[in-house]
């Protein structure tokens, strides 16, 4: 079974952005944050609560959707490296 590579380290913001809006509706309106600070691939995989705080993101439930999704990144890219 062959997977799909996805590397994620190379995102660009506009990737993240898309990604972001690819979550959840109610997680639309942080899109311009991500981009205003120009959060790519690298920096989304290495993203904390203390800097979703940073972003303007203050609601405890948006912080673990996006924390939860990133966490799903991160096991894609490991998958991704063992094949």
């Amino acid at each position: 079974m062959e997977m799909a590579y996805v590397n994620v380290a190379e995102w660009t913001p506009e990737h993240v952005a898309e990604w972001l809006r690819g979550l959840e509706y109610s997680l639309v309106p942080y899109v311009q944050f991500f981009l205003n600070n120009k959060i790519d691939g690298c920096h989304l995989l290495n993203l904390t609560a203390d800097d979703l705080e940073d972003l303007h993101i203050f609601k405890i439930g948006h912080q673990l959707l996006i924390l939860e999704a990133v966490e799903l990144l991160r096991q894609l890219v490991s998958m991704t490296l063992i094949y």
